[in-house]
């Protein structure tokens, strides 16, 4: 059974991996950096190396690198798989370093066991991908390096721009609905307090008619009946001053505003306060 060594930071992607590479009957052991690629390839080496490239500790270049300086592990095939470094200048140079192959994410899982098969299969045949690439693998290979870190610094400060932007248009969208909501707040609480006032002078107006429709009369209990009503319609127009006279309807002290009106309501129904008590 062959041996392979998988390499990824990413634990769900590094899984999945090895989920795939088990199924086809493959034996899988697997690193979540460089350092710990090469720890376990110099106990136990494998048959082949499928590493990432973007990783802490040790990224995938300096794997290479280091896997290509060792009599015992350069000669073992070497394939990267990256979803990060996809420019064409990073396929170069990972080629010219000695891997075998250069492969992007996503990648068909049909595919990708098809590129592994075939090679096992020139290994098989006495070929050894590697190695075939190492004459070229010393020159220049720490100025690509360089750059190819400089283009995916390049590529992250542009991602980060974009996200910036982006997330400077979503606050400034979000102001725009703050300001809204504000507005149509305002104009809430001016309609509510317009219609209190409406609601406060149209009791008023119905209390005069019972004052005047009262003195019209000359039964003493039907006088008193018009009081009443007319004490109880003002003590509705109170309530209604009151919310009229708040500067914020979102936010009434419910306690104060019951404080405030009780010694009217005292006055209006002829309460005693010390017979009466509120909490």
């Amino acid at each position: 059974m062959n041996r392979i060594l998988a390499v990824d930071d990413n634990r769900d992607g590094l899984y999945m991996l090895q989920t795939l590479l088990q199924g086809c009957g493959y034996d899988v052991t697997t690193a979540e950096n460089g350092i710990e690629a090469l720890q376990n390839a110099r106990e136990m080496p494998p048959d082949l190396l499928i590493t990432d490239i973007l990783m802490p500790k040790m990224d995938g270049f300096s794997l290479c690198s280091k896997w290509m300086a060792s009599d015992t592990l350069k000669n073992i095939p070497l394939l990267f798989y990256t979803a990060t470094y996809v420019h064409e200048e990073d396929r170069s140079l990972a080629m010219s370093m000695g891997a075998t192959t250069f492969l992007i994410k996503p990648m068909d899982p049909a595919d990708l066991i098809k590129v592994i098969k075939e090679v096992f299969g020139e290994i098989e045949k006495g070929m050894t991908p590697a190695a075939t690439e190492q004459g070229n693998a010393k020159a220049g290979h720490q100025e690509k390096y360089n750059e190819a870190l400089f283009r995916k610094l390049e590529d992250k400060l542009q991602q980060l721009a974009e996200t910036n932007q982006a997330l400077q248009s979503e606050i400034e969208e979000r102001k725009q609905v703050q300001k809204k909501l504000q507005a149509s707040l305002r104009e809430k609480e001016t309609l509510l307090r317009e219609i209190h006032h409406r609601v406060k002078n149209n009791l008023q107006v119905v209390s005069s008619l019972l004052r005047l429709q009262a003195g019209t009369v000359k039964s003493e209990q039907v006088r008193n009946l018009f009081a009443n009503s007319r004490n109880q319609i003002k003590a509705m127009a109170l309530v209604h001053e009151k919310m009229y006279l708040y500067e914020d309807l979102c936010h009434i002290d419910f306690a104060d505003y019951i404080r405030t009106l009780r010694p009217r309501f005292y006055t209006l129904f002829n309460w005693i306060p010390s017979k009466l008590s509120s909490t």
